[in-house]
């Protein structure tokens, strides 16, 4: 075999539709990446990217809401009052719902709210209490999910099993040496590290949350999203982070308010 037969011609790289926004003009400068980039010769280095269109109608296929009118997310009653509003909207599905959590004690609070809520009338499958909860899950007709970071990616749930999506805050970067340092860097050498990498960072892993949602063409939903930090966000990060998270449209409501209007978005 000729040495020449063993060199590819063309290479393709499989990446990630989370890397980006929608028109790929914005998330996509990681500093793992730039710097890596910074080490090619000039006439190595691609000139631009190539970004597909969606595949699925994120415009017209999912609602999503943003409430901040909730509690401080260390408040013990954080869940009790979002539960409150959501669990009547749950019970109209009639199941149909994943909420995932970002900390164990609010997951624990929220799967004993739930169970004695829905107990004997809608499936409920909580992590880590079964072999394969996901699978269960899917087995029933309508059902109740209940989760923390781990089944924020990777889970398929494909069809109307699966079509309301609660989660509890937007995900936050870890704050250890490391991080902090990674961010001087891309301030220093690459450009405006809090938009392009922290809160880069943050939609990145919301968007992989958001994204158990449409998982065919077919697929339909709506996802409420809490979290009372962004009351202290300025315009601009508001902006920014709605920019980030396209496709998806993302509206402020009051958490009453969003839950009407997925109520009426369902016809429930």
């Amino acid at each position: 075999i000729h040495d020449e037969l063993l060199v590819p011609s063309a290479s393709v790289v499989f990446t990630s539709a989370t890397l980006g926004n929608a028109s790929g003009d914005s998330g996509v400068q990681g500093v793992e990446w730039m710097t890596g980039y910074t080490y090619l010769a000039s006439d190595k280095r691609f000139k631009a990217g190539l970004y597909l269109d969606a595949v699925y109608d994120y415009k017209n296929n999912s609602k999503v809401f943003l409430s901040s009118d909730t509690r401080n997310i260390s408040d013990p009653m954080f869940v009790p009052d979002v539960l409150k509003e959501v669990n009547p909207l749950i019970q109209k599905l009639g199941g149909r719902t994943l909420l995932l959590f970002s900390s164990r004690v609010r997951f624990e609070i929220a799967t004993d709210l739930i169970l004695r809520e829905f107990e004997g009338k809608i499936p409920v499958f909580v992590q880590g209490l079964g072999k394969n909860v996901v699978e269960e899950f899917k087995k029933e007709d309508s059902a109740i999910l209940i989760g923390m970071e781990s089944f924020g990616e990777g889970i398929d749930i494909p069809g109307e099993k699966l079509q309301f999506i609660v989660v509890d805050k937007i995900p936050d970067v870890r704050q250890d040496l490391v991080i902090q340092k990674r961010r001087d860097f891309f301030e220093f050498k690459f450009g405006n590290e809090f938009n392009d990498y922290f809160l880069a960072h943050r939609t990145r892993s919301l968007h992989q949350k958001f994204g158990r949602l449409l998982r065919t063409e077919q697929d339909h939903g709506a996802i409420l999203l809490v979290d009372n930090r962004v009351k202290r966000w300025k315009g601009g990060t508001m902006r920014t982070f709605q920019k980030l998270m396209e496709p998806y449209q993302i509206v402020a409501k009051p958490l009453a308010e969003a839950c009407g209007e997925i109520a009426e978005y369902f016809k429930v």
